[in-house]
């Protein structure tokens, strides 16, 4: 009858630690669980840069500005874009610019672009950012204004060849 009191307290006992076991392994997430709510915590925690698009303002001249002469030059501001020479490897965020007045057209790495000799009236200027090999960037980059021109120059009349 001893052995049988101790047996049923063996299996009492038993039981009891069973469950015990069995309710402690169910509160705690598996390990593999455990390290991905690590991991993500780190990267919730970890500050990514943005990147910014390329921007482009044109300082000079105003938009609207009035010159009385017949040289214009404009001047151009990049904003999140690294200017390098013509012909470089292209490279995300890297180029030149164009910039027109009407249809003359400058290539350039330089942010001061002169245009000479222009008359009078109302003309526009585009400047644009563009990737080492020419083409555009995707978006396109693009500023544009418009100016008035007051001037002296006259275009010389051009000649007439008979033949």
């Amino acid at each position: 009858m001893v052995l049988m009191k101790n047996k049923n307290n063996y299996f009492i006992v038993l039981s009891i630690l069973l469950i015990l076991l069995v309710a402690a392994c169910a509160q705690q997430p598996p390990p593999q669980a455990q390290k991905a709510t690590t991991t993500e915590k780190v990267v919730e925690n970890t500050a990514v840069p943005e990147t910014k698009a390329p921007a482009l303002k044109i300082i000079s001249p105003k938009d609207s500005e009035l010159i009385k002469d017949s040289k214009v030059i404009v001047i151009v501001q990049p904003e999140n874009f690294k200017v390098v020479p013509i012909g470089s490897p292209v490279k995300a965020g890297e180029g030149h610019f164009h910039i027109w007045l009407d249809s003359d057209k400058k290539v350039t790495t330089e942010t001061t672009s002169t245009f000479e000799n222009i008359v009078s009236g109302k003309h526009q200027i585009v400047a644009e950012l563009v990737k080492s090999d020419h083409s555009s960037l995707s978006p396109k980059v693009t500023k544009t204004i418009i100016v008035n021109i007051e001037s002296d120059y006259v275009p010389p009349e051009p000649v007439q060849q008979f033949g």
